[in-house]
Order: structure tokens, then C-alpha cells, then sequence
């Protein structure tokens, strides 16, 4: 607490963000979306992503939230959603001052493999749920799954991992028959 005034809410700040926007408070650098916005922004992935590495938040929004120990790639996504779920707004900064460095014996380094290719189901979950409990946001999420999928597909063609994945196909039939007839033809037109 300050000695000469007490600090503002967590409302008053964040009115306080809103109403400066353009004035004392630049757009460009800082702005505020209500959970409506947040979660479309998330659905959207472009602006607003799943990843954990470069957000801070509020100690209490983790409250009995924990990682799926089953996932090893996209668990941050899940476990974003879930805090989503339970945010008033978020107070996103255009500037990022914090960088990743991805190490070459990461699974985010190596060639496509099916830990990474099961990590759709996260998004196959978000969209499920979307779908039954958040009807406003089940055309975002639609749209999301189907890039996801798209880009899990283009990263299956680069990396030739269409043969491992059909040795998989009793497990991931619907995947293996989608991605291997459907986009091949897609993606094999494009191949040059």
C-alpha cells in the first residue's frame, strides 16, 4: 500500500487503460479485451495464442488447474483455455520482452511424430466444448481445429510422415484417411 493514496482496483486500472487509449495510454503499445474478446482472440490464434512462455498472470487464476501429465506438446494451450474460462479481461502488451529459444532436441524441433499428432485432440476437446457449452464461440473454434489440422497435415506431408502414420491407422483412422488421400492431393499439386 502506498503512504500517500490507496491503489486502485483491478476495475479502476483497467477503466482507467480503456478511457487513456489514444490519449496518455498508447493503443499501440497496450490494450484491454473483456473475456468475450480474449477468447475469440484465442480461438483465432493469431494475436493471442496458447502458449504460457511470454504471459504473466494473476497466481489465483491457476486454482485448481494443473497440465495434462498425458500431453507433451499443446498442453499449454489446454491449460490456457482452462484459465480463459475463468479471466474478467486480459491486458495484453504489443511488446514482447521475452524470447524462447527453442532447443534442437525439443519436440518442437524435431521432424512431426505422434505425440505431436495426438495434440489435436486438445483442440478436438476446446472445440467439443465450444460446441455444447459456449455456442457464441463454436465457429471460432471450428475454424481453429480445421487450421490445426491443416497445419499438423502440411507439417505430416514435409516431413514424410504419411507411411509411419499408416502403420498407426487403426488408431488414427480418420486422420490417416483424411490426410492421406485428401490432402495429398491437395498439397501435391502444390509441392513445387
Amino acid at each position: 500500500k502506498r503512504c500517500y493514496k490507496d491503489a486502485y482496483s483491478h476495475e479502476k486500472a483497467i477503466e482507467i487503460i480503456n478511457e487513456e487509449a489514444g490519449k496518455s495510454v498508447d493503443p499501440d503499445i497496450i490494450e484491454v479485451w473483456d473475456k468475450d474478446k480474449a477468447i475469440r482472440k484465442f480461438l483465432e490464434h493469431k494475436e493471442l495464442n496458447g502458449t504460457l512462455y511470454n504471459k504473466l498472470f494473476k497466481r489465483e487464476l491457476f486454482y485448481e488447474i494443473t497440465f495434462d501429465s498425458t500431453l507433451s506438446y499443446f498442453e499449454d494451450d489446454k491449460v490456457f483455455w482452462k484459465i480463459l474460462k475463468n479471466v474478467n479481461c486480459v491486458v495484453r502488451f504489443h511488446k514482447e520482452e521475452y524470447h524462447l529459444m527453442i532447443w534442437p532436441n525439443s519436440l518442437t524441433a524435431k521432424p512431426i511424430n505422434m505425440k505431436r499428432v495426438q495434440a489435436l485432440k486438445v483442440w478436438e476437446e476446446i472445440h467439443e466444448e465450444c460446441s455444447s457449452e459456449f455456442k457464441q464461440y463454436e465457429k471460432a473454434s471450428s475454424q481453429t481445429l480445421a487450421c490445426q489440422y491443416f497445419g499438423m497435415l502440411l507439417l505430416m506431408y514435409k516431413d514424410n510422415y504419411f507411411d509411419e502414420l499408416a502403420d498407426e491407422r487403426e488408431n488414427y483412422g480418420d486422420l490417416y484417411c483424411w490426410s492421406s488421400e485428401c490432402i495429398r492431393g491437395c498439397i501435391g499439386g502444390c509441392k513445387d
